[in-house]
Order: structure tokens, then sequence, then C-alpha cells
């Protein structure tokens, strides 16, 4: 069928609009890239085989982490998959040699030392931030799962939390650790219903962390809220020694390489 690109695009993106925030910015940020060389106007038949290898061999030229590359040439992939799918152009495989590859990095975790400087520092802040570091390093869940707990879904006798996972799009329930009871239930006391942290998004939670870490901890080594959940899951599995697959069900791995892999 004759489309143009701008159309094509729009359809990809109505039919993914459901996916997570963070995703739908990643697919504008592709098509602000690849707009760039296949103009909107264009004809979607335009996408031809040697044309997108080319604008890949592009693309790997940036200086930008591999990683980052890699996510376009998944939403590439992606894109033309779509195409494909629904005959707005003629079939092509792109060829292995020219496909961009992920990195696997090296696991950065606090040291025992900062952990202590972490909770030692913590009293001087607010309780939605105390609260905020106590569930990322007592549950090892992402910053989007803890935004999502409310204050009714936490069991206190039974230490037990409800929440729903963006992510995976789930409802889980998760054990937490006796070390969380104190701080859960003197939130919970003071925000009495509702959200329990108070936060509009991932993107301000991460940076109130990354403000601890840098401006009040003075921690020169690149830390974020993520860090907490990498820490969480390396210390149950090489300091605790416990069964990956039960680290995998406390932090919502749903792939069972995960865990260790990254």
């Amino acid at each position: 069928q004759k489309v143009t690109i701008k159309e094509a695009k729009q359809r990809f993106l109505n039919n993914n609009q459901g996916k997570h925030p963070k995703t739908i910015k990643d697919y504008e940020r592709f098509f602000k890239k690849f707009t760039e060389t296949f103009a909107e106007e264009y004809s979607s038949t335009s996408i031809t085989k040697i044309k997108a290898e080319d604008w890949l061999n592009e693309v790997k030229k940036l200086d930008m982490a591999k990683n980052s590359i890699h996510c376009y040439g998944k939403h590439l992939t992606h894109f033309l998959n779509f195409l494909f799918e629904y005959h707005y152009t003629p079939w092509f495989k792109i060829n292995n040699e020219v496909k961009t590859r992920p990195e696997v990095k090296e696991k950065i975790i606090f040291t025992d030392d900062t952990i202590t400087d972490i909770f030692k520092n913590l009293k001087s802040k607010n309780s939605n931030f105390q609260t905020t570091v106590y569930l990322l390093f007592y549950t090892g869940l992402r910053s989007s799962d803890i935004l999502s707990i409310n204050v009714n879904n936490i069991d206190l006798s039974n230490r037990v939390i409800h929440y729903y996972s963006p992510k995976r799009k789930k409802f889980r329930e998760v054990a937490f650790h006796k070390g969380l009871s104190t701080m859960l239930k003197k939130r919970i006391k003071e925000v009495k219903e509702g959200k329990l942290l108070d936060y509009n998004c991932v993107e301000n939670l991460g940076r109130a962390v990354r403000r601890y870490l840098v401006d009040d901890l003075k921690i020169v080594e690149y830390y974020t809220a993520r860090t907490f959940r990498k820490t969480f899951i390396t210390l149950c599995r090489s300091r605790y020694n416990m069964d990956a697959s039960v680290v995998r069900e406390l932090v919502g791995h749903e792939h069972g390489n995960t865990t260790d892999k990254y």
C-alpha cells in the first residue's frame, strides 16, 4: 500500500500507545533521528535494504554509548517489521554484520562504606525521601514499582506489599524485610491514604536520589536510583547465596538469565 513514512509512523505509534512511557520516548527519539535521513513526506517504499543498512552504519559512527546506538537499531527492526506486516514496503533482511549489538556492562553497586554513609546522613531528609531510600534498598524493586505502591496495599503484620508493576503490566505481591517495617509504619501514619511516595514520575525520583548522593554526600562515583536494585540483587546472590529463582521473584524479573547477567 502506498503510504508516506509520516502515515506509517503515526499508525505505528498508535498501535504501541499502551507501551511504557519510557518506551514511547525511545520511539520518539528513534523517529527524530530516522527522519533526518528518511523525510516524513517520502513514501514508505523508499526504505530499502541498502538505505536502511546505510542508515544503521552511520548511526554506529555516532559518539554515543554502545547500548544507546543499539536502541536505535532495535527500534529500526521493530519499525521495519511493522512496515512488512502492513505491506507498506517489500520485505527484506538486514545483514547480520550491519546489525547493532548490545553491551553487557560491568555491574556497579554500592560499597559497604557508601551504604553506611547513605543511611547515616538520611535523618536530615524528609520522610518522603527517607521512605524512598529504604524501599529501594530493602526491596530491590524498580523505581516505577515503588511509585505505584498505595498505603492500603501494605500489610504490615504479614510484611507483604501488593503493587502494580508498570513495566510488566501485572499486579504482584512481595514480602519485605523487617528492617523496613518501622519506616513504613511511620510513613503510613503520615500520609494516611493514597500513594505512599510523593513523586510525579520516575525521573523526579531519580533526580532526588542523584542530588542526595552527589550534592549532599559528595559521592563522585556514577550511582543512580537503579544502583539500589543492582546492589540488592548482587548482595542476595553473592554474599547471602540466595537461589536465583528466589531473587528473581523478589525483584520481579521476567526472564531467568536477567538476574545474574545484568
